[in-house]
């Protein structure tokens, strides 16, 4: 199911604005698949962004999640000052729902304070929870900023001229892009800077003295873990020291886990191993494997006793299937199987032997216009007759018969998920073996994001 993205463009660093037609019609959940490179870095690696979206009908209950557009903002007052500037934050919710908010200071709950806008009454950290009036659990928090009353003779803190904000996902650690906060020192001072993950003190990175290029200092970090990131800042100049503000945060973020099962077919012979294969978009803790009988006629389900690798060899007839829970190193879980069932019977005398696959077909990123090229290598032992049929996201591909298959200038939309089936054919019998799913990613040269999407219903 396809449709058609009109425009992208920056909104700001990380963040992008998409519009596009042709949206679904009808309620439902559905995956959307994206695929990016940097514009400006035609060599830079080609990001796979995998998201759902639930389209609810007419008169369901919402519950949304709402979203900060305008981030309250720090502020710095002189010795003595005992009244302060009101602070406020502006948010946005789907239509239908109502915002909530309540206001924090020291991370304690302020009471009454449960308005957009609110005007402190002593120095401190600040922030303002925004959520769903109708479901608690549905929320965001603004940026903490400081409210600094100097002392006599202290130092004016960092001003920070580009913050951290909002949130960023990636499918694996080591694609997190560095973090930056540009500050500047009004008194001249050199700014100094501790980075949290999580709340807690990153080691190796507290109090770390900031080294300016032209005025303008470069508070820099990059994450090795998943996690909600901000800095503090202060200012240094000989015994003198400012007080201490709190930058923006940020959620680096693990993308939505999509898992993929594949290498089993219909059907198998008794003593022939079914062996399953996974792919997922983002880094594994564990992958575990369950195998079961199946009743056809009832749908029911029975674990067999100690089969939990990714193969196993049954030693009688039945319906079989696998279910694969993989775990992700940022926390999600998710458990699949094999999207059906296999049928394991007795070899018929003389019958077609399943093929063994030998090398299977592998996943393969490459730019608008260029070639790929997915193969596969079988053989049987019985003399019989291999031919091959391709697939791409579960439907045969046209025409793709060779134990190879190429695409000669690829597209966006040529991107997704690839098998073949293969097929032995003996004394009027056949046996098929299905191949690993590989995976095809293909970007636009220029960066740009041109109907590299697809919504593809979940149900």
């Amino acid at each position: 199911m396809g449709y058609t993205l009109n425009d992208s463009s920056v909104e700001r660093r990380g963040v992008y604005k998409l519009s596009f037609s042709g949206c679904p019609t009808e309620a439902g959940e559905y995956t959307i698949t994206l695929y990016a490179r940097i514009k400006s870095k035609p060599n830079s690696k080609e990001c796979k962004f995998t998201f759902t979206l639930k389209v609810k009908g007419s008169g369901e209950d919402v519950k949304a999640m709402p979203s900060i557009t305008k981030q309250p903002v720090s502020k710095t007052y002189s010795a003595g000052t005992t009244s302060f500037d009101e602070l406020s934050v502006t948010a946005a919710i789907a239509t239908g729902n109502e915002i909530a908010y309540q206001w924090y200071k020291d991370s304690e709950k302020i009471s009454g304070a449960t308005s957009a806008t609110f005007t402190p009454t002593s120095a401190g950290k600040y922030f303002v929870r925004v959520s769903n009036k109708d479901a608690s659990s549905k929320y965001v928090d603004s940026n903490i900023v400081s409210i600094v009353v100097l002392n006599a003779g202290e130092l004016y803190p960092p001003e920070i001229s580009s913050d951290l904000s909002s949130s960023i996902s990636y499918d694996k650690t080591s694609d997190i892009e560095k973090l930056e906060i540009k500050a500047t020192s009004r008194d001249g001072g050199i700014i100094h800077a501790t980075w949290y993950c999580d709340n807690v003190v990153i080691s190796g990175n507290e109090d770390k003295q900031i080294s300016a290029v032209n005025g303008v200092y470069t508070v820099s970090y990059t994450p090795t873990k998943f996690g909600s990131y901000y800095c503090e800042l202060w200012v240094v100049n000989g015994e003198n020291k400012s007080q201490k503000v709190t930058s923006g945060s940020i959620a680096v973020e693990e993308k939505k886990m999509v898992v993929t099962i594949g290498g089993l077919s219909s059907t198998s012979y008794v003593g022939e191993e079914l062996k399953v294969s996974v792919t997922t978009n983002v880094e594994t803790e564990d992958i575990a494997y369950q195998w079961y009988t199946t009743d056809a006629s009832s749908s029911s389900d029975t674990e067999i006793n100690g089969a939990t690798d990714e193969s196993y060899t049954p030693a009688k007839t039945g319906f079989y299937k696998c279910k694969v829970t993989v775990t992700s190193i940022g926390g999600q879980k998710k458990t699949v199987d094999n999207g059906g069932t296999v049928e394991v019977v007795t070899k018929p005398v003389g019958a077609a032997e399943i093929p063994t696959i030998t090398s299977q077909p592998e996943s393969v990123s490459v730019e608008e216009g260029g070639e790929v090229t997915l193969s596969v290598s079988a053989n049987v032992k019985d003399g019989g007759k291999l031919s091959y049929k391709w697939y791409k996201n579960g439907n045969s591909i046209t025409d793709a018969t060779g134990s190879s298959y190429t695409i000669s200038s690829a597209k966006a939309d040529d991107s997704g998920n690839y098998h073949v089936v293969v097929t032995n054919t003996l004394n009027g019998t056949t046996a098929t073996k299905t191949s690993d799913i590989a995976v095809v990613s293909v970007s636009s040269s220029d960066g740009s994001i041109s109907g590299g999407f697809d919504f593809t219903p979940n149900n």
